[in-house]
């Protein structure tokens, strides 16, 4: 596991990769990321990518799983809103 920059990440043959990018349209990130840019990175790799993401619309990725659970971002953690995570795959 590791926290540098995807195109940082030196991934060895035969890898499947978990991405868990910062959640677009939402706050409290210290750097801005550029969606578009890492979902062009993913749809090319030649290996599995799973994207953990509320939202993918880009029709290239398939939604396999989601969960619904309880925002932890909120400062009101007994009323706090509910959010539904999901994962994608690239497709490989």
């Amino acid at each position: 596991m590791t926290a540098k920059d995807y195109r940082d990440v030196d991934i060895l043959p035969n890898s499947a990769v978990y991405c868990d990018i910062p959640y677009k349209n939402t706050q409290g990130y210290i750097s801005i990321f550029n969606h578009k840019e890492f979902f062009e990175w993913a749809i090319t790799r030649q290996f599995p990518v799973y994207i953990s993401e509320y939202n993918i619309t880009d029709k290239r990725f398939k939604l396999i799983y989601d969960i619904e659970k309880r925002s932890l971002m909120s400062h009101d953690k007994i009323n706090c809103k509910k959010m539904t995570e999901k994962l994608y795959w690239n497709g490989i």
